[in-house]
């Protein structure tokens, strides 16, 4: 099974070359997308938290970093899956974040420290989600990794190793069940991030993931969506879709 990229902000750029779009589609569309996501996302925070635009800049670069990196994580152990043990760790990564984040909200909430019974709660919770998070992703990516593997099998291909692509119907709903993970998984690592970074401003951890889930949304459907449109429309002027 070819693994699905699962690098929150940049997971879409590793899911194009998975579907097979060369490096030069790559740098033209999500090469750049970084830039303007960290600046969409800069303003989301000025606007919804009445931060300055420094600290706003600054912190949109700090959570993109961080999501990005944790996502190669992800990435890495995903492409290892078939061994167990990569699964497990994958799970135990999320479970970690996710379940650190549900804690804050617990405590954001009620405004005491967290109990013992609290926490294992917590963190069996997200053990769970994760759990389905991950193995989600490997059905999603199943039909669309056997299909690359099958045109893969033609003589030329193997002789010319070139990529094989694909009807532009597959690619338009593998991206949007792969866009549907990334924003889950982004949503998760950057709300975990933002409320350890401003825990000392006195801001309610609900808020501030409520306010990373709405800048996210700014940027897939004012960028990403876009953007992954047009890497699909440059597939087909370069190499041309399969009828």
């Amino acid at each position: 099974m070819i693994f699905t990229p699962l690098l929150a902000n940049s997971g879409l750029p590793f899911t194009i070359s998975m579907l097979g779009l060369p490096l030069r589609v790559w740098i033209a569309t999500f090469g750049l997308a970084g830039v303007a996501i960290v600046l969409l996302e800069a303003w989301g925070l000025h606007q919804r938290e009445s931060v300055s635009w420094r600290q706003a800049l600054s912190t949109s670069f700090d959570i993109n970093v961080v999501s990005t990196l944790i996502g190669v994580v992800f990435t890495f152990m995903y492409a290892a899956s078939g061994l167990l043990i990569f699964f497990i760790l994958n799970v135990i990564l999320l479970s970690w974040f996710s379940g650190k984040l549900l804690i804050r909200l617990l405590v954001g909430r009620r405004g005491s420290s967290p109990s013992l019974a609290m926490q294992f709660s917590a963190y069996l919770i997200s053990a769970v989600g994760s759990s389905i998070i991950f193995i989600s992703a490997g059905w999603l990516n199943s039909g669309i990794g056997v299909r690359k593997i099958e045109q893969m099998r033609t003589i030329e291909q193997i002789i010319s190793r070139t990529q094989p692509t694909f009807p532009l119907h597959i690619y338009i709903t593998a991206f949007l069940g792969l866009m549907s993970i990334n924003f889950l998984l982004t949503w998760i690592i950057e709300s975990y991030r933002l409320t350890g970074l401003w825990k000392d401003k006195d801001k309610s951890p609900a808020k501030l993931c409520l306010t990373v889930f709405w800048v996210n949304v700014r940027s897939y459907v004012y960028i990403l969506l876009p953007i992954t449109i047009l890497g699909g429309l440059l597939n087909s002027a370069l190499f041309g879709y399969q009828r």
